[in-house]
């Protein structure tokens, strides 16, 4: 992909540092809650129109600025451009589309570029280079050697054979034998064919694959066929060593083993535990069984395979699994003591509460209310619910947090509740604003100031 103006990797990965730089900032100034709002300037959206493309000539190319995006998350819309080789006639099936598409109708490159727009701007253009080439021969891939017993079946297999244009291959096979032998195969145009070597020696299979148009070059397999066939032992690979938890659920994996001969192969698998566990298997033949760790300490898993004839030497795994952590009680905080008029809702705030192993908590809370009261919080289990002072006295409310495995010590908050209790500042008025000429005498008039209680005049204070 070709970028106007900039480079999308690069781009990402700046943004990514402004992101993280943004979210530092915003955790040093308390987070993004509470405070006041206020909106932020539009960010211009980045366009992405996919990666460069390589077509045979001829064929319907679908472009894709899907990975486009908008840092605000508004809705885009797209603008697409196409150059195209001289003597192209391509046009986009649709120049707004998110995935247009064109015909690459001669050979060499096409560029094609999209904006996007957000309602507001314009991103940067972003271009994505496709080029078109005509047929291309294919490869012929006939499989790996092997090594047999006379009179084995062999399976040859081509379908490893590739063409870089993805036409559909016919293939040709030729086998060469030893003196004497009468091997022959079962389908010379098979994709697989077969043959069962008749003496020993060396077999030779040739293969050439066409696309419709070319020939590939001839690709070959040796088949060396032997009177005596020795078996070799599988080997075990039990998976490397692990470090859990106790009641983690352990994976063992004996997937790595193998077998030089291509045996197909069992598993055996057998457990040692530490002192007091009662640890088992949930399947000792399976190729990944699993268990459960009990009790801290070291589990051995050995493992032996067999492919039908003999077994391996066994191979070990060890598991070692650390006690499970101790739990730190969390800690409750209801907020500072207050007081209040009757009749003011109170907000409480619990969100001082805290637990040391930085697991997550809950909140309960509870109300003690002075007689004659009916308040009541607007949620028991929230971090800050509220109640009204409904009459004089004193409110106390109590909050436990659980951090899913034990609750804190309960915290108590107090709140007094009485008439004029609270006393609201004053409101200075200091009249409104004057033209004068100079030299005039000025009178200021600050007697429209008040106090919320109706306090005696306010004092007057400074100008």
């Amino acid at each position: 992909m070709i970028s106007t103006g900039h480079n999308p990797r690069g781009r990402r990965a700046i943004r990514g540092l402004f992101l993280s730089w943004a979210l530092i900032a915003l955790a040093a100034c308390g987070g993004g809650g509470g405070g006041g709002g206020g909106g932020s300037d539009n960010t211009a959206p980045v366009a992405d129109a996919g990666p460069d493309q390589s077509v045979q000539t001829g064929s319907l190319v679908t472009l894709d600025g899907s990975a486009s995006r908008d840092a605000n998350g508004d809705a885009l819309t797209y603008t697409w451009s196409l150059v195209t080789p001289a003597g192209s006639a391509a046009n986009l099936s649709s120049a707004t589309a998110v995935r247009p598409t064109f015909t690459a109708d001669v050979d060499g490159v096409y560029t094609a570029t999209l904006v996007v727009n957000d309602g507001t701007a314009n991103s940067l253009g972003d271009s994505v280079r496709v080029t078109a080439a005509g047929n291309r021969a294919p490869i012929a891939n006939a499989g790996p050697d092997q090594g047999v017993a006379v009179g084995v079946n062999v399976v040859l297999d081509g379908r490893g054979s590739s063409d870089p244009d993805g036409d559909t291959l016919t293939y040709l096979w030729s086998l060469a034998v030893p003196p004497g032998s009468a091997a022959a195969l079962s389908n010379n145009v098979s994709p697989t064919p077969s043959f069962i070597p008749d003496l020993e020696g060396t077999y030779t299979a040739t293969v050439v694959v066409n696309d419709g148009q070319f020939n590939s070059p001839p690709d070959s397999t040796v088949v060396i066929a032997t009177l005596v066939v020795v078996n070799t032992p599988p080997v075990a690979d039990a998976g490397p060593n692990q470090s859990v938890t106790v009641n983690d659920t352990v994976q063992l994996d004996g997937s790595g083993s193998s077998d030089a001969d291509g045996d197909a192969l069992g598993y055996s698998w057998a457990l040692q535990r530490p002192a007091g566990s009662t640890a088992v298997l949930s399947d000792a033949n399976a190729v990944a069984p699993v268990f459960v760790p009990d009790v801290a300490g070291n589990y051995t898993a050995t493992l032996v395979v067999n492919d039908g004839q003999i077994n391996s030497a066994p191979a070990s795994v060890l598991v070692d699994a650390a006690p499970l952590p101790v739990n730190t009680p969390p800690v409750a905080d209801a907020g500072l003591d207050r007081t209040v008029d009757v009749g003011d809702l109170v907000a409480l705030d619990g969100t001082g509460s805290f637990d040391a192993d930085g697991d997550p908590v809950t909140y309960q809370w509870s109300l003690s209310r002075p007689i004659g009261s009916t308040a009541t919080l607007s949620d028991t289990t929230s971090p800050t619910p509220s109640f009204t002072a409904d009459v004089e006295g004193v409110y106390a409310a109590t909050l436990v947090v659980n951090d899913g495995e034990a609750p804190s010590a309960p915290d108590v908050v107090q709140v007094v509740a009485g008439l004029g209790q609270v006393n609201d500042p004053p409101v200075a008025n200091a009249g409104v604003d004057q033209s004068v000429e100079t030299g005039d005498l000025v009178q200021l008039d600050g007697s429209n100031s008040s106090d919320p209680e109706n306090d005696r005049s306010p004092t007057p204070g400074p100008w």
